[in-house]
């Protein structure tokens, strides 16, 4: 009887290698998931795309876990039956309250519901604050605050958190918003998709990354080869002027409706990476945008300044404000509300 060909004996090694491979990946991930339940993706928070609201909201009526494979934070997220995160429920909501608009800052990403700035914005004020923030930008603010109102709510004093890492963009009309480029499915921008659906849908990935980044020395080599980006590399440059100007109109078409007060969260690029000039003329543009524009403006950028190291305010790795930059901001934000009643 003759033997197996080569190939054929190499086909064989081949799967049964995949196999094994395959079913050794499989016991780790359940592993992981059993021992782990905090790193199981199913738990994780989610965003869907809210019919009512018209944007994305947290899923309605849950609770999840938003962790950190880098360590900065783990917290609970609960969801309300309106998409919100916020214990309290807005359609009894009145004027004499007060809403406050933003994206994941004000959502209080990384950072229990009960240390951000809304929370503690309502224990120096005494008054009832509802946080109808999401995972959004500007061009989204108006709908929240319509979404809102439509629950019920009394709206008359709002605070728009303007985030200005991202916040300002060019409104575009859907049949004007330009497709997604060919180039930003390949190369570095591949590797970030996919190291997110890893994140994202596997527990064991979450957990190995977790053990990497928690060595400081493997996560300097890894951010050597480029499989991890460093925070400070993750610094967008400052948008186009037509951006600010959309931006500015939309705010101001908010004002006229509503007594509106815009925080500014300065780019934490105002303090590293390699743009520091073009986003300091960037931030002194848009605040000067905004006041010119008659609307009620309070910078933080100062007061994070005179307190040194402004960074210290943000987590390490992910770059939302940790629980002090919650409570810094509530705290001077505070002080210009109450001398503006």
């Amino acid at each position: 009887m003759k033997n197996p060909a080569p190939t054929g004996v190499r086909g064989v090694h081949v799967a049964w290698f995949i196999l094994t491979l395959a079913g050794a990946l499989l016991i780790a991930e359940w592993s992981v998931r059993l021992a782990l339940p905090d790193y199981d993706p199913a738990g994780q928070i989610r965003f869907t795309q809210d019919a009512k609201a018209g944007v994305l909201l947290g899923q309605r009526n849950t609770t999840a876990r938003q962790i950190k494979n880098s360590g900065d934070y783990n917290v609970a997220v609960r969801i309300n039956r309106h998409g919100f995160r916020d214990i309290q429920d807005v359609s009894q909501g009145t004027e004499r309250d007060l809403y406050i608009v933003g994206d994941s800052f004000t959502f209080g990403w990384g950072v229990e519901e009960n240390l951000r700035f809304s929370s503690r914005l309502a224990k120096l004020t005494g008054r009832r604050v509802f946080n109808i923030s999401a995972s959004v930008n500007i061009d989204s603010y108006t709908k929240l605050i319509s979404y809102a109102e439509s629950l019920g709510a009394g709206v008359r004093d709002v605070v728009i958190a303007i985030n200005m890492i991202d916040d300002f963009a060019e409104i575009l009309p859907p049949e004007a918003t330009p497709a997604i480029p060919d180039a930003l499915f390949n190369g570095r921008h591949f590797l970030y998709r996919a190291k997110l659906a890893l994140l994202t849908h596997s527990a064991f990935y979450f957990a190995l990354t977790t053990s990497l980044k928690s060595s400081k020395w493997l996560n300097a080599v890894l951010v050597e080869l480029g499989l991890v980006i460093a925070l400070k590399d993750r610094v967008w440059g400052a948008p186009p002027e037509r951006a600010v100007k959309d931006s500015v109109a939309a705010l101001s078409k908010i004002s006229s409706k509503y007594r509106l007060t815009l925080m500014l969260i300065p780019s934490r690029g105002l303090w590293q990476g390699d743009k520091i000039d073009e986003l300091a003329a960037y931030h002194k543009r848009v605040r000067k945008s905004l006041v010119d524009a008659g609307l009620h403006v309070v910078d933080l950028r100062p007061a994070l300044e005179a307190a040194g190291s402004p960074l210290r305010f943000h987590f390490r790795n992910d770059g939302h404000w940790n629980p002090h930059g919650h409570a810094f901001a509530a705290e001077h934000l505070s002080k210009h509300l109450r001398q503006a009643r």
